[in-house]
């Protein structure tokens, strides 16, 4: 694979760190106290007799399923990253994989930088514009997430806690599919030129207009382009995939749970780890997917087992496979950093 090269500005940056103690401390605290919750009351005897899998030609599809939902979040993304320049799914594929490694190492989902870095550097793009992608992909997932879990509310009964839970998701889904219609229909005055003159205040004024308005521009320029239904229809393919993939560990590990039960608890699941956290949602996995469970009745240990099962099942092919595609680039943990800094200091 060729090797993805940044043009540097000849002028310097300065840089502020921020200790990120506070902020990394928050975030595994949150990890260990889901996991304590998970584990404190269980016979470690019993945990371990439920880390068995009963038949593992189930675990094969289960792997392709999780494996081919990123090949289609390639493509998807492919569609949206259309507006600035034609890419190969390939290489789109690889960016995501990448930053499925990236985010199971790094806290915050770090990996979403790392692959709007990668493409960036390939499309010849600043790195701002193609942010909103991100965003559009975000908005998709939840669209069909909400209706999803619609949907198995007519089918099955689900507790008033959750119900709630999706009326909530509902509006906020309405709230932002609205605002993305408004930004994509609204004519705004053009305002990218570099005013860096004047004091501290004016120059961050000035900064944060430029890449609003880069950003603003890319989601209008996703929204009228031809490919958006296609990436629309794609993000469903992807939440069936990665649902039957789920619940086909379950098949594996002897959890009686019908399709639609399944695939609550893994919409439950998806949902209560799309906010950042520690690396892979290491506890917050382990905790939605006991509550999902609980709520059809499965044993508390059978189903921290299995959470620790499907967890590492599912997500470690995805991890080599993202370390792959990683080592393809050449590229380091030292150079990203200082990569994405230059790009958005140009800002």
């Amino acid at each position: 694979m060729d090797k993805i090269t940044i043009e540097k500005p000849d002028n310097s940056h300065s840089r502020r760190k921020i200790p990120p103690h506070l902020g990394a401390l928050f975030r595994y605290l949150i990890a260990g106290g889901c996991l304590f919750w998970v584990f404190y009351d269980i016979h470690p005897g019993r945990l371990l007799e439920t880390l068995t899998v009963k038949n593992w030609l189930w675990i094969i599809p289960a792997i392709v399923l999780q494996l081919f939902s990123f090949v289609f979040q390639g493509f998807r993304w492919k569609f949206l990253l259309y507006p600035l320049g034609k890419l190969s799914w390939l290489r789109t594929t690889q960016a995501v994989y990448a930053g499925q490694f990236a985010n199971g190492i790094f806290p915050m989902r770090m990996g979403e930088l790392l692959r709007v870095y990668m493409v960036s550097g390939w499309l010849k793009v600043d790195f701002v514009a193609a942010i909103p992608s991100i965003s559009i992909e975000f908005l998709f997932d939840l669209i069909w997430l909400a209706i999803a879990i619609g949907i198995a509310a007519f089918l099955i009964p689900l507790p008033s806690v959750l119900v709630n839970a999706v009326i909530v998701l509902v509006i906020f889904v309405i709230v932002a599919t609205g605002f993305f219609a408004f930004v994509v229909f609204w004519e705004r005055k053009a305002s990218h030129g570099h005013h860096d003159a004047g004091g501290f205040i004016e120059k961050l004024w000035g900064r944060i207009n430029r890449i609003s308005h880069r950003l603003l521009d890319g989601l209008q320029l996703i929204g009228f382009s031809g490919r958006f239904f296609g990436a629309l229809f794609i993000s469903l393919l992807i939440l069936i995939a990665q649902t039957a993939a789920f619940w086909l560990v379950m098949v594996a590990l002897d959890i009686h749970l019908s399709f639609w039960e399944g695939a609550v608890v893994y919409l439950i699941v998806h949902l209560g780890t799309m906010l950042p956290n520690a690396p892979s949602n290491v506890g917050t996995y382990q905790f939605f997917t006991v509550l999902g469970l609980s709520l059809f009745g499965i044993d508390k240990t059978a189903a921290a087992g299995f959470s620790l099962l499907v967890f590492v099942l599912l997500t470690a092919p995805i991890l080599l496979a993202g370390f792959f595609s990683i080592h393809q680039t050449g590229l380091t943990q030292k150079k990203i950093r200082e990569d994405i800094l230059t790009l958005l200091g140009r800002w």
